[in-house]
């Protein structure tokens, strides 16, 4: 059995869980809920200081104990001698840091969040770890997902690095944004390489069509040999620090579990609205503005009205169900062979139950890059755009092979649109950029700024919304009326 470093505290977290609704009951967290350490920083400008605080005492560990503590999870008794145990490389993401240590023959990823310095973790930041580490284990128990093996993990100090952290054994292969532009071979063997990466990675991605749940949320364990998890509350970082990048997170965001797809995006197409409109108060003072801003959000309506929500028939009543879906499901978090076979898929930090048709039968987002506005390209792609709408094409296809037609195949060539309308919905400074495009994909040439003001002025008529709602139909495979 796992050596795992504070699991009476984890315990003590989950059956806490009813009071991280309340901020005040975090000793970390002020009545507002920011925490305290942050508000004291907010007025330092300092690059090295806001560095030192987050990812200073995480960079100070050193080799020798993330060794010592390694061989402590695999090799209790010390029986391996000590030239055989290094560490060979270290990596740095958004969060965490990552220590790849050979230990014999064998190879381990030692996972260390930069947030899990003291004065900063709490209970939230801990019962994400927690809950990301078991998850990992649960879905390679229950599917053939090459999700890395989770060995131990620890949400406390009280350890040989004194941080938290995540030890997983090392999976082979390379990073597909690695091979994608990898111009050895002819262009033949090249594009065959890419069309195989994408057969496998949709292979993979459907070996979670067998799991579903009746909620949308963070998924959580109350106790490390549950078979199943419990869908909860959602602990979000905050992305929009005080330098605006991600290294500082001075509140903790809570979401209670989702039972209505339709709800929520109602929910957030209201709250698009009063962030346009000065929370509800002031509208804006030019005609032309207000009419334009009133057609947005009409066609934004008719479009949230048109996705593909699970609906009740005449009489009857439906329980929508919500599946799995990679937090970040992008090139650099899917490793491949040579041929181009999925080996391993890394990084499932914060995963919870969505929507269907955001679920796992979703476009991976590197196929989204250009085309969705929050996808940030962290690599090269030379293809063209028209490329890029042949590949997802051929992903949406080849997920319909790998489910034979039947279930959330359907949503995967649309995903591309629903994704990008969550992301207008959440940035109003995206929302004209959005719509633009999906005005062109079934009025090509129009003037949309001059169809807004009209949609503003006198509404949708039944031509219009038939358009949208044959753009966001679904179906198995890939849709050629539409260049997506």
């Amino acid at each position: 059995m796992d050596r795992l470093q504070g699991q009476n505290d984890a315990q003590k977290i989950v059956s806490a869980e009813e009071r991280d609704q309340n901020p005040r009951a975090c000793p970390l967290l002020d009545e507002h809920g920011c925490e305290r350490v942050i508000k004291s920083i907010l007025n330092v400008p300092a690059d090295d200081v806001i560095d030192d605080i987050y990812w200073g005492p995480v960079m100070r560990i050193s080799k020798s104990t993330v060794v010592e503590l390694v061989k402590s999870h695999i090799d209790p008794a010390s029986a391996i001698p000590e030239p055989e145990c290094m560490v060979e490389c270290i990596e740095q993401g958004a969060w965490n840091r990552a220590f790849l240590v050979r230990i014999s023959s064998e190879k381990f990823i030692l996972r260390v969040p930069s947030l899990g310095v003291r004065g900063v973790w709490n209970r939230h930041k801990a019962l994400q770890l927690r809950s990301s580490a078991l998850s990992m284990r649960w879905i390679r128990n229950n599917t053939r997902i090459p999700v890395p093996e989770v060995l131990a993990y620890d949400i406390t100090h009280k350890n040989e690095i004194g941080h938290p952290f995540t030890l997983m054994r090392h999976v082979s292969g390379t990073q597909i944004c690695d091979v994608w532009d990898d111009d050895d071979g002819s262009d033949a063997e090249f594009e065959a390489k890419r069309l195989r990466i994408l057969d496998s990675v949709a292979e993979t991605a459907a070996q979670l069509q067998t799991i579903s749940f009746t909620h949308s949320g963070m998924l959580h364990f109350d106790d490390e040999s549950a078979t199943r998890p419990r869908v909860g509350l959602t602990y979000h970082l905050c992305e929009d620090g005080v330098k605006g990048d991600n290294r500082l997170v001075h509140e903790t965001s809570l979401t209670d579990p989702i039972a209505s797809s339709h709800e929520n995006f109602c929910f957030r197409l209201e709250t698009w609205w009063d962030l346009q409109t000065d929370d509800g108060y002031d509208l804006p003072e030019d005609p032309d503005a207000l009419v334009l801003l009133k057609g947005q959000h009409e066609i934004l309506r008719l479009l949230v009205d048109c996705l593909p929500f699970a609906r009740a028939q005449e009489g009857q009543a439906v329980q929508e169900t919500f599946v799995l879906a990679h937090p970040d499901f992008d090139w650099q978090n899917i490793m491949v062979d040579d041929e181009g076979n999925v080996t391993g898929v890394i990084d499932w930090d914060c995963t919870r139950a969505v929507s269907r048709f955001l679920g796992y039968a979703a476009l991976p987002l590197w196929l989204g890059k250009g085309y969705v506005a929050c996808l940030v390209l962290s690599g090269s792609v030379w293809s063209s755009p028209e490329r890029f709408q042949y590949y997802r094409a051929f992903y949406a296809s080849a997920m319909a092979k790998a489910m034979h037609g039947k279930g959330d195949c359907a949503y995967t060539h649309k995903s591309i649109l629903f994704l990008a309308l969550e992301d207008a919905l959440k940035y109003p400074n995206r929302t004209l950029c959005f719509l633009q495009k999906i005005v062109h994909l079934v009025l090509p040439g129009t003037d949309v700024m001059y169809f807004l003001k009209r949609i503003g002025t006198e509404g949708l008529v039944d031509q219009d919304k038939g358009l949208f709602q044959e753009l966001f139909r679904c179906a198995p495979g890939a849709d050629p009326r539409f260049p997506i």
